[in-house]
């Protein structure tokens, strides 16, 4: 067993396709079925249930999963280590953010590490939760942010911003006066939401069936402002996260606190549990969480 063997079986299972993970290690199928048949006779035992088109994990190669991306990452991270003690290489940090979460909370953290840290290659790659937690599970960012709840067994969390969302309505709506409301008071409304490739989507969905109702969602579009600026209108209402509004106050919209049930707002970094963590990534997990120490404070409603 060696690690070209275990990276072929990772880049298999994670495609759950012997013909995609061909394609992704640029190679023919059949050279990459001769391997993985190898390295199952090695091992005496099958790693892959192949029924048809079908492909599934035996037993066995459930076992070997994550130790194989465990000991790809150790050498993977210890290489690193070498060449960049070495003056050779760049060391190199993955982390995956959704596009409110930068604006919300990271771009302090991002000038922080960058301030402290200029050699290391920072990547950031936008996307939302959903697409974050994928590419955590594929070992493919060393960090994320996503927003709970995330019922992730598989991810550490430490939760950076613990806020609430809030409903925005235009200051002629007939709810404008209030300073909270019941959820279930919005059931007769119509929502403008950020696309349902977003967790926060979901999350809004499940707090209204919650407080007894389904939503009634009349327009989703992935940019937020969009979204705000149609409200401020009178078009309708919209839940957003409190710390992602708070800048954009003005006397054209009424933020309302939401109540039975509540609707708190956490944004958590997280990592996937067998990963191993490089030094910079230490380093930026820490800043994060020192960052999110500093910013801790009581929460004000509509600029008072």
């Amino acid at each position: 067993m060696n690690l070209t063997q275990l990276r072929y079986f990772v880049t298999i299972v994670q495609n759950m396709s012997f013909s995609k993970a061909a394609d992704q290690l640029y190679m023919s199928q059949s050279s990459l079925s001769k391997s993985i048949r190898t390295l199952e006779a090695e091992l005496k035992t099958d790693l892959f249930i192949r029924s048809g088109k079908t492909l599934s994990l035996t037993r066995s190669g459930e076992i070997l999963m994550p130790y194989a991306i465990e000991m790809i990452q150790h050498f993977d991270r210890s290489c690193e280590q070498a060449l960049h003690q070495m003056g050779l290489s760049n060391e190199k940090l993955v982390i995956g953010i959704p596009p409110t979460a930068g604006f919300i909370f990271f771009h302090t953290v991002v000038q922080r590490f960058k301030e402290q840290y200029p050699q290391t290659e920072l990547i950031i790659e936008e996307g939302a939760s959903k697409s974050v937690v994928r590419q955590l599970m594929a070992m493919k960012q060393d960090l994320g942010a996503v927003i709970e709840p995330c019922l992730n067994n598989n991810l550490v969390k430490y939760p950076v911003v613990q806020s609430e969302a809030i409903a925005v309505v235009s200051k002629d709506h007939p709810l404008a006066n209030r300073s909270s409301i019941h959820l279930c008071e919005l059931k007769e409304e119509s929502f403008f939401l950020i696309s349902d490739n977003f967790m926060f989507y979901d999350i809004v969905c499940d707090k209204c069936r919650e407080a007894g109702f389904e939503p009634h969602v009349a327009f989703t579009n992935s940019h937020w402002e969009w979204i705000y600026s149609m409200v401020m209108e009178g078009s309708g209402i919209t839940i957003l996260p409190y710390p992602l509004v708070r800048p954009f106050l003005n006397d054209q919209v009424r933020f309302l606190h939401l109540e039975n049930p509540s609707f708190p707002w956490t944004l958590s970094m997280c990592y996937h549990r067998n990963s191993i963590l490089s030094p910079a990534a230490k380093e930026f997990f820490e800043i994060a969480k020192e960052e999110a120490l500093r910013l801790k404070a009581p929460i004000s409603q509509n600029g008072k």
